[in-house]
């Protein structure tokens, strides 16, 4: 009888672990992460998951009126107001490896795209635009601290490809006869960079699915 009893026991946490197991698959949870970003993950099978994520900041400054030439023949002062703008999102795919107990290792490719925006305006204008693309390999751990909540910790190494496009003004004061007219100087320049270096995360899952 107690052997009966015991092999039941077995069978029964055979079963519970199995059931534990397969609550990943379908999985899905809202991510905050560590550099600053929003995403989801979704466990596809119990070794898979995706999680794409995205990150956006936005400013602008203002700055005292600039005293100028104009102002000496009746015009007014220049004041300088800047503002940026930065939008990166990417996709993780995530490969669970080992299993121990609550904690999972996993290999992780991400790709990244992000765009600023700048500009600025007084007596120097200028426009700024920068792309950048990256690929990134990464190993991380996955702890599940309850079936509704998780933390994740990474590090890695990528290669950033950037394009930066750079548009400035300056208005130049010319004085013909009486008023003052603004004559613009512009120029332009581009600058493609490549760099290779580390890069580590962590964050936390909630999951609702």
């Amino acid at each position: 009888m107690k052997q009966v009893l015991l092999c039941l026991n077995l069978l029964l946490c055979a079963g519970a672990s199995a059931s534990a197991r397969a609550q990943d698959a379908g999985q899905v949870g809202v991510t905050l992460g560590y550099p600053s970003a929003v995403g989801v993950i979704w466990h596809v099978t119990n070794s898979v998951a995706v999680r794409p994520d995205i990150s956006f900041s936005s400013g602008s400054t203002d700055s005292l009126p600039i005293p100028s030439a104009s102002s000496i023949f009746g015009g007014s002062a220049v004041s300088g107001e800047s503002s940026s703008t930065t939008v990166t999102a990417g996709v993780s795919g995530l490969l669970y490896l080992r299993n121990w107990d609550k904690l999972r290792a996993y290999v992780s490719p991400r790709y990244s795209y992000g765009r600023l925006t700048s500009s600025s305006g007084s007596m120097f204008l200028a426009d700024s635009k920068n792309a950048t693309h990256a690929l990134t390999g990464s190993f991380g751990a996955h702890y599940q601290v309850h079936r509704r909540f998780a933390m994740f910790g990474e590090t890695g190494f990528g290669y950033n490809h950037s394009r930066n496009s750079f548009t400035s003004s300056l208005l130049m004061q010319v004085i013909p006869v009486g008023l003052n007219v603004p004559a613009p100087v512009t120029r332009t320049e581009e600058i493609t960079s490549h760099t290779w270096g580390t890069r580590s995360g962590a964050g936390v899952i909630f999951y609702f699915k």
